[in-house]
């Protein structure tokens, strides 16, 4: 064991803070080991945030998540990073239920109301993978509303799980639907300041479809 002064919720709390990779996963893993099971909702986030950058951890983060009170609004904790690491390992349907389920005054109380949109954002983006394009376009509404009001001032996420499920959206039947929530992102924040060079290039590209079709 990397052996590393503080609790396992210092050590999460540093985590949060870095990019994926070893030195996350290391930190993460004392998290754990410290712990040894004494809190329920640490071990859970720790799982959590480690699923999300490696999906072998799911089923564990999952268990973590059913052995705790999920009626206290601390177990938003767990599901915000659970709802990412889903998403990313595909899991569209499971991914918007957990986010879901997040007690979103509990994250503004806590002057995080970042979290709450980003979930907003999951749920979206999860309809839309899911076939039904109807609601995830009228919640991409909402939150593209959030990000042109509030998105400079309340350090709001890039959209980018967003944007990536209305890209892949132009390809099928609701390629409409995509455009839409496209046009939305476009109308809503400053694309360059936003997402990483490759992105920009592939929704201004398919702004340009759009455009076309």
């Amino acid at each position: 064991m990397n052996e590393r002064a503080g609790s396992p919720e210092e050590l999460i709390n540093e985590a949060v803070g870095l990019p994926y990779g070893e030195e996350r996963a290391r930190m993460l893993t004392d998290a754990l080991l410290l712990d040894d099971g004494r809190d329920p909702l640490a071990r859970g986030v720790a799982l959590a945030m480690l699923a999300q950058q490696d999906p072998a951890y799911l089923p564990r983060a999952d268990q973590a998540l059913r052995a705790v009170d999920q009626s206290a609004p601390e177990t938003g904790w767990i599901l915000v990073h659970l709802a990412e690491a889903r998403m990313s390992a595909g899991r569209a349907a499971e991914a918007g239920e957990a986010a879901a389920a997040v007690d979103r005054d509990y994250f503004d109380r806590e002057d995080l109301h970042w979290r709450s949109v980003r979930m907003d954002e999951i749920r979206c983006a999860a309809l839309l993978r899911m076939g039904r394009p109807r609601e995830g376009a009228e919640l991409a509404e909402r939150v593209c509303a959030e990000l042109a009001v509030r998105g400079d001032t309340d350090d709001l996420a890039p959209p980018d799980l967003l944007a990536e499920a209305a890209l892949d959206l132009l390809s099928g039947p609701d390629a409409g639907t995509g455009c839409a929530v496209l046009r939305m992102l476009a109308g809503s924040i400053e694309l360059d300041s936003w997402f990483p060079a490759g992105l920009v290039l592939r929704i201004r590209r398919g702004l340009a479809e759009c455009d076309q079709g």
